[in-house]
């Protein structure tokens, strides 16, 4: 993940995590309810598509029954005589929804078929119902194939007037007389609804010779857009989706946050192993210096940490010291050197900046850290510095100056504190051999 990823994580994602969670929650039941209650789909047939009714018989089979059709307000009505003959006697009242065969209603998306049916019958029978699913490529036992129409079949028992009807397409199933018909094995012999063409309501099983009247009024396919089963589905991809991403963004923060601990860890560690301070002494020693008043050594820790943990620091260094001090010592004494030290130390709180981190780094070493400073311009303000420390009036009329060492702090080094430090005291050391009373650029 990189930096920007990251930073969008933390700042849209992580704090909106509970509103995420809840709004999932409350999608997942809206879709729940809105499933079992609506996201109805619904294909009406009759009488609203007007397809192409017929009546038939079994004179196809050489039969004798005969089929009549009258088609008025009350519907479609098949008015049928079963009669004896070698044929099996039956009427049907046919609807041919698509005289393409390559362009029938695809019905796997749908769940049920809904019928409204009159009936009349002089003997009780059964009524068939037909899907016709066209030109199936059936492969025989033999090995060969056969284009034919499939037939998928279910009954119902009607009672005598005007009935309505649900019938699950899952409860269609495809006769035998078919399947021996077409001699289909395997998955031949399984239903198939993904091509209806057509749609035939026909008279039983039974054997008796009877007058049957069958009236259509109403046909239509019904169903969901999405099933329930790909419902949940889909919500508990959802929901484990959220779960993964949730417990991604965990695992990369807790890896986050043992990195920043690492560091945290190691850059002390650094610190006080260059300042050369254990940690039972560093809790003990105060941060300033008792003569002068300014930071001491372990008064730097805190800023050199801030330093070491900011990959974005832009920081410079001046190192400085006075220039043969031990024979002003030995010359004048140490009261007079400490003099000299505490007006140098009062000259850098009352002149430098605000925002520079002034120190006494040891003896008559100063060391001044400045924020935001490239490293010319800490060359402009030790110059000014130098400058004004040799007009300063110093006890004894004494002329002091100062050599000036400048180095800049390179972010995201290795040993970015110890090379910023060498820098410098490289620089002021070849201040010296110059001359002293000068300002040189370290480099790394």
């Amino acid at each position: 993940m990189n930096q920007q990823a990251s930073n969008n994580v933390k700042k849209y994602i992580v704090p909106h995590l509970q509103n995420i969670y809840f709004f999932v929650a409350v999608m997942s039941l809206v879709l729940i309810i809105w499933q079992d209650y609506g996201m109805n789909k619904v294909l009406n047939i009759y009488p609203e598509t007007t397809p192409s009714v017929f009546a038939n018989s079994d004179v196809i089979n050489n039969g004798n029954s005969n089929a009549s059709l009258v088609e008025n307000e009350q519907g479609a009505q098949l008015h049928c005589e079963t009669k004896a003959s070698d044929a099996w006697p039956f009427c049907s009242l046919d609807l041919v929804l698509t005289e393409d065969r390559s362009a029938g209603i695809n019905l796997e998306k749908f769940k049920y078929l809904s019928l409204e049916l009159g009936y009349q019958t002089t003997s009780q029978d059964t009524v068939l119902v037909y899907l016709v699913n066209a030109d199936q490529k059936i492969k025989t036992k033999h090995g060969s194939y056969i284009i034919a129409n499939k037939s998928n079949m279910t009954t119902i028992l009607p009672p005598s007037g005007t009935s309505h009807y649900k019938l699950p397409l899952a409860h269609f199933f495809v006769p035998s007389w078919w399947i021996l018909q077409n001699k289909a094995t395997g998955e031949a012999a399984r239903p198939k609804i993904d091509n209806v063409i057509g749609l035939s309501i026909a008279t039983g099983d039974s054997h008796q010779l009877r007058t049957v009247d069958i009236t259509l009024k109403n046909l239509q396919f019904s169903g969901k857009w999405i099933s329930a089963k790909s419902l949940y589905f889909l919500i508990i991809l959802m929901w484990l989706a959220l779960i993964s991403v949730h417990g991604l963004i965990n695992i990369y923060q807790q890896s986050e946050s043992l990195k920043l601990k690492h560091l945290e860890t190691k850059n002390l560690e650094d610190i006080n192993s260059f300042l050369s301070i254990q940690k039972n002494e560093f809790e003990l020693l105060a941060k300033t210096d008792a003569l002068t008043g300014l930071y001491n050594r372990a008064g730097t820790s805190e800023l050199l940490q801030q330093m070491k943990a900011n990959p974005n620091s832009v920081y410079s260094l001046i190192m400085f010291d006075i220039d043969y001090f031990k024979k002003i010592n030995d010359n004048f004494g140490h009261e007079v050197g400490d003099e000299i030290l505490t007006t140098l130390a009062t000259h850098l709180q009352n002149n430098m900046r605000n925002s520079d981190h002034v120190a006494r780094w040891g003896g008559e070493e100063f060391v001044i850290f400045c924020p935001d400073t490239t490293e010319y311009n800490a060359l402009r303000i030790a110059n000014t510095l130098r400058k004004n420390i040799s007009e300063l009036p110093f006890p004894m009329a004494i002329n002091v100056t100062c050599s000036f060492g400048v180095a800049p702090f390179f972010a995201g080094q290795e040993n970015s504190i110890q090379d910023m430090f060498k820098a410098a005291d490289n620089a002021m050391y070849e201040a010296k051999l110059a001359g002293r009373n000068r300002v040189r650029i370290g480099k790394h």
